[in-house]
């Protein structure tokens, strides 16, 4: 079963059997041309499958952690708007940890990319940006945004998107449906306080 072997840590050689799970899916959803069948227990199964993902950001074989960032991003994709803001709070939250506080850039690269796609409308839907998605991310990032994370070199890439992100709305009147201006003040107030220039920067 492909949820057995990604979650296999039985021995130093396990990581293998959980690198050919990800390429499975990953290479499944490289195939799907349309949106993924949310109905009845597909969506649970995908659920399943995006938690399954979501505990290999943290992989111990730190070259996984990239690929499953970005199987996660693929896997966003491939779902229409309610369905995507719906699977957004099972992954976001370990997503934009990794985005702000991941060692190796390759890795906070690959997070920021998952949650760019993971915010995106799919091109059935029209394209563009799901208001939806980003309240959920606004809300993951407020619950991620500790003392360290406001001092991680990862935040004003985070923060930058977040702007992007918004801009997008605006532009569109689309941040008006979004019932979190709150959290999202919170959070760039704390992202003023940060003692790094470049968060700071990006918050204002």
């Amino acid at each position: 079963d492909c949820l057995d072997r990604m979650n296999d840590t039985g021995d130093k050689k396990s990581w293998r059997n959980r690198k050919e799970a990800l390429d499975e899916v990953d290479a499944a959803l490289g195939k799907c041309g349309g949106l993924l069948s949310t109905e009845g227990k597909a969506f649970v199964q995908l659920k399943q499958l995006a938690a399954n993902l979501r505990l290999r950001i943290n992989d111990s074989q730190s070259n996984l952690k990239p690929l499953a960032a970005s199987v996660i991003g693929s896997l966003l994709s491939h779902l229409d708007d309610n369905a995507q803001a719906k699977l957004g709070p099972v992954v976001f939250p370990a997503l934009v940890n990794a985005a702000m506080n991941d060692m190796k850039k390759t890795m906070r690269d690959a997070a920021v990319s998952a949650l760019v796609l993971g915010t995106d409308s799919p091109k059935q839907n029209g394209g563009g940006t799901n208001a939806a998605s980003v309240e959920a991310f606004i809300l993951s990032l407020e619950s991620e945004l500790s003392d360290a994370a406001i001092k991680s070199s990862g935040l004003p890439d985070v923060l930058a998107f977040l702007t992007e992100k918004m801009e997008t709305l605006i532009a569109t009147n689309e941040q008006e449906k979004l019932p979190v201006h709150r959290n999202l003040a919170k959070v760039i107030v704390m992202s003023l306080l940060s003692s790094k220039s470049g968060s700071r920067s990006a918050a204002e």
